[in-house]
């Protein structure tokens, strides 16, 4: 198959967004938990040699899948192939297993974890799982440096609307922009004056690299450094949701007020700093293009115990929208500036929240989709909170990722029955001081040691590692 458009000769360096990612996590591109995609469970009779056809034309469709460059070289260069190469497609049979589907669901997982076949410079996967003869899970996943969430959704329906195409024998979706024409247009900004402001305001913002809010503890004592995952809690999602009906915050400020109350206390610091996930996408263009766009961004959130619960929410609200319209400014640039040595390490928040976008509703003439999204992790952060909006077959539901270096899973768990607790308690007491919430769930202390069983991929099925 040849490409019908242009090849690019020359060239090109990474998109900022992806420097970002390399810069934060230096060495790790090849590692587990660089994973961002999901997977269509589709019910009805599915023509194998249509998903043949669909996924060979991938390349047609997205440069991204054509693109080589290692990520392990200091200054990484891409080029775009101007020969596409057959994306593998293997066809798993779990039919006869005496649980097909749970089988199917513990492969997946696994397959979703694993590191990158990065020397063979393949940064997309796919994967074809039979259960029956009338239920399939079409496994895509594709490295964070060419992927994100938005950009999984974008594949995924293009995955759909082309079989539906050739099912009706009609023309194939158009091709969509390309990934490479976004690289220059990100690089003119670092000679802007846009980039001059952003500079200008996060200076502003920090003066020194902030504290952290989690220690890493004596290595010695892990056999592994692998995230866990605990399994993603509707409890808590609940609690969440009754936290927005009283206050009318958003989600994620109501995360980010609970948060900054339990480690203000618990680290005894009054400026506490966090980590959001802000999309990059901005124009209509972006949003049909295959890569990665979003930017992780730091919130400074300072810890007043006469505050009331609504003006630490306006606080927050207004500080969340003056960084965004600064989204675009390279936290590693900032990082260099105020670290004293150049340590690889060195970053501005060790916690994170981040909101797992609805999946989309993908027909498909004939056949029942639906979308299961994987939980992804940004890179090895120390505690990472992903959290769910209620959908048509969904309950909201919050997930936390940990690093047990950082913070063991046993831990972790205590402190979502703090996040809850507190979250329960602004639902209650809407209008209250900040200083009269208690950060300490008293169930938290009761919970049977049994609730703290390790979270490996292969023992825990669906609701693990799936959104």
């Amino acid at each position: 198959m040849k490409n019908s458009f242009p090849f690019l000769t020359t060239s090109l360096p990474l998109h900022l967004a992806q420097e970002e990612l390399l810069n934060r996590q230096p060495g790790q591109a090849g590692s587990p938990d660089q994973a961002v995609g999901g997977c269509l469970v589709i019910t009805g009779s599915l023509q194998y040699a249509l998903v043949r056809r669909v996924v060979d034309h991938l390349p047609v469709m997205f440069d991204v899948f054509r693109w080589q460059f290692d990520p392990a070289e200091a200054v990484p260069r891409v080029s775009v192939a101007d020969q596409f190469r057959r994306p593998i497609l293997p066809l798993l049979d779990c039919s006869e297993n005496p649980n097909p589907r749970q089988a199917a669901d513990a492969w997946a997982i696994n397959w979703f974890v694993k590191p990158f076949d990065l020397a063979d410079r393949r940064f997309f996967d796919l994967a074809l799982l039979r259960v029956s003869d009338y239920e399939h899970r079409l496994l895509v996943r594709g490295h964070r440096l060419l992927l994100d969430d938005a950009g999984f959704d974008r594949l995924v329906r293009y995955i759909t609307e082309a079989y539906s195409a050739m099912q009706a024998d009609e023309p194939m979706p158009s091709q969509a922009p390309s990934y490479a024409d976004e690289v220059e247009s990100a690089r003119v900004y670092l000679n802007s004056l846009a980039y001059s402001e952003d500079h200008v305001y996060w200076q502003k913002q920090f003066s020194d690299l902030p504290s952290p809010l989690l220690n890493e503890q004596a290595t010695g004592q892990f056999l592994t450094r692998q995230l866990y995952r605990i399994p993603a809690d509707e409890s808590l999602g609940r609690t969440l949701n009754l936290a927005v009906a009283s206050t009318g915050a958003a989600p994620t400020d109501l995360l980010l007020a609970a948060l900054t109350i339990y480690f203000s206390r618990a680290s005894q610091q009054s400026v506490c700093v966090f980590g959001r996930v802000v999309a990059g996408r901005q124009s209509k263009r972006q949003r049909s293009t295959l890569g990665r766009f979003d930017c992780l961004l730091p919130i400074q959130i300072k810890y007043d115990p006469d505050q009331t619960l609504p003006m630490l929410l306006r606080t927050i609200k207004r500080q969340s929208r003056a960084d965004g319209s600064h989204r675009f400014y390279p936290m590693s640039h900032l990082i260099q500036r105020l670290s004293d040595t150049d340590r690889p390490q060195a970053r501005l928040f060790d916690v994170l929240v981040k909101h797992i976008p609805p999946v989309p509703v993908l027909p498909i003439e004939g056949l029942e989709c639906r979308v299961e999204r994987f939980a992804s992790a940004e890179g090895d952060l120390p505690l990472q909170l992903l959290w769910r909006d209620n959908e048509a077959q969904r309950s909201a539901s919050l997930q936390l990722i940990g690093n047990p270096a950082y913070l063991s899973m046993r831990d972790a768990r205590n402190l979502s029955y703090c996040i809850e607790h507190l979250l329960l308690d602004f639902a209650h007491r809407p209008e209250a001081a900040v200083g009269t919430f208690e950060s300490t769930a008293p169930s938290a202390r009761t919970r049977s040691a049994t609730a703290y069983t390790r979270c490996h991929p292969s023992s825990q099925i669906g609701r693990l590692a799936m959104f």
